[in-house]
């Protein structure tokens, strides 16, 4: 089995001979660190080059601390090894310094952040040796994999954008996508038809609206009793759980299938735990999908 390696680790130091990257200070024995992790290269992947980090200095110095920033626990396991190593109170408290939202800072981050990580539009799939993957990642290309895995007694079919760090070979997964658990999977094999319907309707909808605009609005007699769907394309929904949902709408002239989480205030918004899918990536996932349940009843057993 290929060997997956995390983006991050987190432990307790175990020797005195590492420096922090971000102070430059001696890293303590018995130190609670942080790691970024940079593979050497595809033909050696299980050697892999540790950056390490004071767990404060992480958070002040490190140029990939926003990648653990808005993250709940179901994806810091995902992404960050050694957790179920710490205290229960260092566990605590780094899973309550990841659920905070990224610094405003997003006048300054464009440079840096296009340095250090690649645009996922800029990529090839796993034909061009972007993923180190396994029989548990499903690849739908541009940097966005299907990953099935178990946490304790849950088993989980994570979407989630990947991301290249500066000088490795190898995507990792980053914090932009959602897990769903077995229910909400199955749901959504269940409805993939109507939402494969309903991106047949937006692309329709879109055909319909640029035939409009060539005529010109003046040319445009609206007819008394007329519905302005045909205006708005608006979007159609699917319902997986209470607070998750399939959203199919047009963007740009471009359908997305849409699969976020919604917060439960009045006015139930879009929050930023999920993933859109281009019409190219929501057709490999369907093809996908039995492949895909044969590994999740794999891991019920």
């Amino acid at each position: 089995m290929p060997f997956i390696v995390k983006p991050f680790v987190i432990k307790y130091m175990s020797d005195s001979a590492s420096k922090c990257k971000g102070c430059k200070f001696k890293i303590g024995s018995g130190c609670l660190v942080l790691g970024v992790v940079a593979d050497q290269g595809p033909d050696k992947p299980v050697r892999c080059r540790t950056s390490w980090f004071h767990y404060k200095c992480f958070w002040t110095s490190c140029v990939y601390k926003n990648h653990l920033r808005g993250v709940d626990p179901e994806t810091l396991n995902e992404i960050v090894f050694g957790i179920n190593g710490l205290s229960k109170a260092d566990k605590f408290n780094f899973q309550n310094e990841a659920s905070s939202p990224p610094a405003s800072s997003r006048k300054r981050t464009g440079r840096s952040t296009e340095s250090s990580i690649i645009a996922a539009k800029d990529c090839g799939s796993v034909e061009g040796g972007d993923y180190e993957v396994n029989e548990n990642v499903f690849d739908l290309t541009d940097l966005l994999c299907v990953t099935v895995y178990k946490h304790q007694t849950n088993i989980y079919v994570s979407l989630r954008e990947f991301f290249l760090l500066k000088g490795s070979n190898i995507a990792k997964p980053s914090k932009r996508g959602i897990s769903l658990n077995k229910l909400q999977w199955r749901e959504l094999c269940s409805i993939q038809n109507g939402i494969e319907a309903a991106t047949k309707i937006m692309a329709a909808r879109e055909s319909k609206s640029k035939e409009a605009k060539t005529k010109g609005k003046d040319q445009r007699v609206k007819e008394e009793g007329e519905e302005e769907e045909d205006d708005e394309p608006g979007q159609i929904l699917f319902s997986l759980s209470w607070k998750r949902r399939v959203s199919v709408h047009q963007h740009q002239e471009e359908v997305f299938v849409d699969i976020r989480e919604y917060s439960e205030d009045r006015t139930f918004q879009r929050s930023t735990k999920g993933v859109a899918l281009t019409k190219p990536q929501w057709t490999k996932l369907r093809e996908e999908m039995p492949n895909i349940e044969a590994l999740v009843q794999h891991m019920e057993v």
